[in-house]
């Protein structure tokens, strides 16, 4: 019985180390789902103060759409004004995101701590200087 199980764990170790480099997994799919997704920002940190309102219908909506374009609106103007549209790169190696507008860039570290939750933590070289919890559009 010891034969067998120090056989197994030696099968286990060995199959899970290769020869080739793991490559990290997309990032894009995951802001737009292979079409289009909505997200509602959650909460808005700035020194540990979250600044997002209360009420969702006064919080910000994000579009990430398949072939790289997005737009952020806040959830109360929806299907009255056209929200301010951008273009975005996902960057799986180091997990980051950046977010370009016409007079402005969004450079972010991405931090995924559940499936349905990513944290937008702005770099320096960002313009924009908030973290930023994105959240799936809620039901209601």
């Amino acid at each position: 019985m010891l034969k067998f199980i120090a056989i197994s764990a030696g099968l286990i170790l060995c199959s899970c180390s290769t020869e080739y480099p793991m490559e990290p997994l997309p990032i894009a799919p995951l802001l737009h789902g292979g079409n289009s997704k909505v997200w509602m920002v959650d909460k808005i940190f700035q020194k540990k103060r979250n600044f997002a309102p209360l009420v969702n219908m006064h919080k910000d909506v994000v579009v990430f759409y398949e072939n790289g374009n997005c737009m952020v609106q806040p959830m109360s103007t929806i299907g009255h004004v056209v929200g301010k549209k951008g273009a975005f790169k996902a960057y799986a190696n180091d997990s980051s995101l950046t977010v370009y507008f016409k007079n402005e860039r969004w450079d972010f570290k991405l931090k995924i701590p559940h499936a349905d939750t990513i944290v937008l933590v702005p770099t320096k070289q960002s313009d924009l200087n908030y973290t930023m919890t994105l959240v799936p559009f809620p039901e209601f």
